[in-house]
Parts: structure tokens; sequence; C-alpha cells
């Protein structure tokens, strides 16, 4: 039967993991005419994208694919890789956007036999880039075991087949999967369904009273490089302007001007901490804060549904821990509070929203 249900796409890389029960990996040479697009857009050499082929027919995906010259040497052992899906039907996990193609970027420990999604990428049909997104900080240290005989046990086996190609005198790269893990899965019990309930409300209350974005606003807009004014203390117009480039909401490019001069700059993944400069010989700092709200969509029943998932894995944590997981991988970010500061304090902000 096709699958029907449209996940938010934090969530749909971990929950296809958990739900596909059976294959093996076999290797075939996409024809694709995006082949020749690389999910990094850093990646400097061809991909290879070379299908997934688990024994069993997939319903949600037309296809599944790993691009070999994407898979990298980590630390410990571990390795790096990108996969690709390509969607049977168009997934909208928000009013706002649409795509059809999601891909991930793996960390893989081929010796242990785990995984954890580092990066999510969502495409339109076209290969057109909607939207690129780190997994949030805890979500990537969620290394869970990788399920034998499933669509991500093809993708991990063709990942890590090529790293002992690339590396053979390295022993780390002889994939051990666990045995296969009989799942039994217990019925949400009424009270566990009202503790969903709960903390789906709690969540969207507290996104309300965050207030996520105040006027004026610096809109980005894909694959552009916009500037706003900042306002100062006082409310009104700054001499300093804030600008975002790329406007996907992973290594956006952020920087800060005056007269036209940069005298700051750095990817968003540094403003969240603050990135430091001097101006006219003092010191002076950028920060932006994410701003993160529950995914347009998400109902009790897409959090019930995410429990069962990764009850299938062999992993075991407490349903308190698995409600604040799921609700964790179904939140997107929808912006950023920004504030320039000196020694003396802010001296200026602006909030940024996403296309």
């Amino acid at each position: 039967m096709k699958a029907t249900m449209q996940l938010p796409f934090f969530r749909i890389t971990f929950s296809i993991a958990f739900l596909c029960l059976s294959g093996i990996s076999q290797a075939a040479q996409s024809a694709d005419p995006l082949s020749t697009l690389p999910a990094d857009p850093q990646q400097t050499t061809q991909p290879q994208w070379v299908k997934a082929v688990p024994p069993y027919p997939l319903t949600l995906f037309s296809k599944a694919e790993v691009d070999l010259n994407s898979v990298k040497q980590g630390d410990n052992g571990q390795i790096t890789a990108w996969e690709r899906d390509t969607y049977e039907e168009l997934q909208q996990p928000s009013t706002d956007y649409a795509f059809q193609i999601g891909e991930a970027h793996y960390l893989i420990d081929c010796n242990d036999g785990k995984y954890t999604s580092l990066a999510v990428n969502t495409r339109r049909a076209n290969g057109d880039l909607v939207r690129s997104v780190p997994m949030p900080e805890s979500v990537q240290k969620y290394v869970a075991d990788v399920p034998p005989d499933s669509l991500i046990s093809a993708e991990v086996t063709l990942a890590c087949a090529q790293a002992q190609k690339n590396w053979p005198i390295d022993q780390h790269y002889d994939l051990h999967i666990k045995p296969k893990h009989v799942a039994t899965i217990t019925p949400l019990t009424l009270q566990e369904k009202e503790k969903i309930g709960q903390a789906i409300a709690q969540r969207k209350e507290t996104d309300k009273r965050n207030a996520p974005v105040a006027e004026p606003l610096l809109t980005a807009q894909n694959g552009k490089n916009v500037c706003h004014t900042m306002n100062g203390v006082d409310g009104n117009p700054s001499s300093y302007e804030l600008c975002d480039a790329q406007a996907m909401f992973s290594h956006d490019v952020y920087s800060v001007r005056t007269g036209g001069i940069i005298f700051l700059r750095g990817i968003d993944d540094d403003t969240t901490k603050g990135i430091d400069g001097v101006f006219y010989g003092s010191p002076i700092r950028l920060q932006c804060e994410p701003v993160n709200q529950l995914a347009d969509g998400v109902t009790n029943k897409t959090i019930e549904g995410a429990i069962q998932a990764d009850r299938m894995s062999s992993k075991k944590i407490s349903f308190d821990d698995e409600v604040r997981f799921a609700i964790l991988t179904n939140v997107v970010e929808i912006g950023r509070h920004c504030t320039l500061s000196n020694t003396e304090g802010v001296m200026a902000k602006l909030d940024v929203v996403s296309p």
C-alpha cells in the first residue's frame, strides 16, 4: 500500500530508518538527469549516485541513492556520506513550501553498525534546492543501530563498502550490523496519548509566548544577498545594515556593514554563539539566536507515529524522552533574533525570517 502520510522534513529520514524492515543492498548506477548534482553544494568532485536496492518494493520512494564520491573519513573510524530519496508523491510539510526529493548527510560507524543524520536537504523535482538545514545537536548525537534488512542498511552498506575500497588498510569499515531486532509494538495507552497532547499544546503555547519576530524584518531570499537597516536601542534606524546571503538557513552568511563597508561576517552556525570583530579599535559582536517553532501540520498522530517508529529500534528510552525527542525532530527554524553589541551593550538589532 502506498504511503500517503506527509511528515515534516526533520522527521522523514529518521522515521524511514525504522519503518523499513527488510532488505539487502545492491549497486546500480543512476541514470537520472540529476545524477550530476551533488547534495553538498561545497562538493567539488563529480557525484557518483548509486541506487540502494532493498529486496522489497519501495512505496514512499521511487528510488533511494548514495553518492559514493561523498564518502569521507571522520574521527574514530567514522565516515560521512550523502544519500538521496526521490518521493513518489509531492511532500508538503508546511503551507510555505513543498518538495519531492530529500537528502540526508549521514554519520556512519561501520564497525558498530550505527548511524545518525547531520543535515537534511529538500529539493523540487527539478533539483532546485528548497531548504538545507543542519539537524539539531541533540539529534546529531542520537546515534542509533542500523536496522538489519532495511532501506537504511542498504544505503549504509554502499557507503561502508566504498570506504573499504577507498581505505583498504583501515579495518574500521568492515560493516557490522547487529542481528535483527524483533520489535514488539505496544499500543500507546490513553494516559500516554494524553501526555502527548499536553506536550504539543505546551510547545505551541511556548512558541506563541516567545513572540518569534518583530518588525521591521530582514526577509531572507533564496540564493540572494539581502540587507536591511538595523534598529538602534531607541527604536530608530541605526547606521548599521544586516545582510543575509544564501537564505537556506544552513550556512547562510551573515554580515554587518556601515556605509557599504562590511566589518563583520560569519555563517549562521557561528552567529548562534556570536562572532567577534573590531570596529574602530573597539570589540564588537554579532549574535543571531535561532527562533524555532513546531512545524505546521504536526498533530498528536504525527508524534504518536514517530514514537511507535522509534520503538522499533533497539534503543530504549523513557516515554518522556520519547515525547521530547519526537517533538524536537518536528521543530523547524523560522527565523533569528540578531543583535549587534559592543562593550557597553546592545547597539542595534534586527529579526530575520526565512523565505
